[in-house]
């Protein structure tokens, strides 16, 4: 799920990416990138037509009705818990922000758990919404037993 992701670049490295770890659609707001514009259909690198995309306002209203359906809800904030090892259904949802702003509030309450990658502050202050995303979509798409030694440092 894309909120509000407006770099053409990221939306369609996105889209490539959940095609490539199997994910079965992209959920967009409706201030995201076009995902037919031109610059997103060529940083899909031929990916775009294998997953199903929603694009539109009511993208709230969605992730609200996947969840009632039994879809667990991840975000992915800047305030959310390092770990990554963590269980979860198998059916989730995996919500990203904004390059500028992160997730809103309200889609941050709909959540079922909030994660962060931890990164080096010393070296960057955060990750690109396209890297972050490969990072946790790689995660997510893994079975728990397969991902129980990934843990943050410390």
């Amino acid at each position: 799920m894309l909120e509000d992701v407006q770099d053409p670049g990221n939306a369609g490295s996105l889209i490539r990416t959940a095609a490539a770890l199997g994910y079965n659609g992209v959920i967009m707001s409706d201030k995201c990138a076009d995902p037919f514009s031109p610059k997103v259909v060529q940083s899909t690198a031929g990916s775009l037509l294998s997953v199903w995309i929603r694009r539109n306002g009511g993208y709230l209203q969605m992730a609200a009705q996947l969840k009632n359906e039994g879809y667990e809800l991840i975000c992915a904030d800047l305030r959310g818990e390092e770990s990554l090892n963590f269980k979860y259904s198998g059916s989730h949802m995996l919500a990203l922000g904004s390059e500028g702003s992160g997730i809103s509030k309200e889609l941050l309450e709909l959540g079922s758990r909030a994660v962060r990658i931890p990164i080096e502050k010393s070296c960057a202050e955060s990750l690109n919404v396209a890297a972050a995303g490969a990072i946790l979509m790689f995660i997510c798409s893994r079975s728990p037993e397969s991902h129980q030694g990934l843990r943050a440092k410390g």
